[in-house]
């Protein structure tokens, strides 16, 4: 990890020598979310396109981010998608986020 801060809209959620878990626990299981996440990218988006260029393929790279993130129903989160989950949980100003998708929690951008 490197020597920066991650933020998620004003708010800490990692500072180095912390370790990059999720949950906080440390466990390895966090792991598996986000390998899981890069695999499904790889087979819906990377492995059926034929980018020109580096340039398109972080911007459809990008907009599949976006349509995993805000369109595509997932069954882990009971059909609904992960900015629903993270929304009500925003609504109901939880101060621990739940939602299985890592993307979503870091503000992950591929610009």
């Amino acid at each position: 990890m490197t020597a920066s801060i991650v933020f998620q809209k004003g708010k800490k959620l990692l500072q180095p020598g912390k370790g990059a878990y999720i949950d906080g626990k440390g466990r390895a299981l966090d792991n598996v979310i986000t390998e899981r996440f890069f695999r499904t990218i790889k087979y819906e988006e990377v492995y059926i396109n034929d980018y020109a260029s580096p340039r398109e393929a972080r911007t459809k790279i990008n907009d599949y981010i976006r349509f995993y993130n805000e369109e595509r129903l997932h069954e882990s989160l009971s059909y609904q998608t992960p900015r629903e989950i993270y929304k009500v949980q925003e609504e109901s100003n939880t101060s621990e986020i739940t939602a299985s998708d890592p993307l979503l929690l870091s503000g992950f951008n591929c610009a």
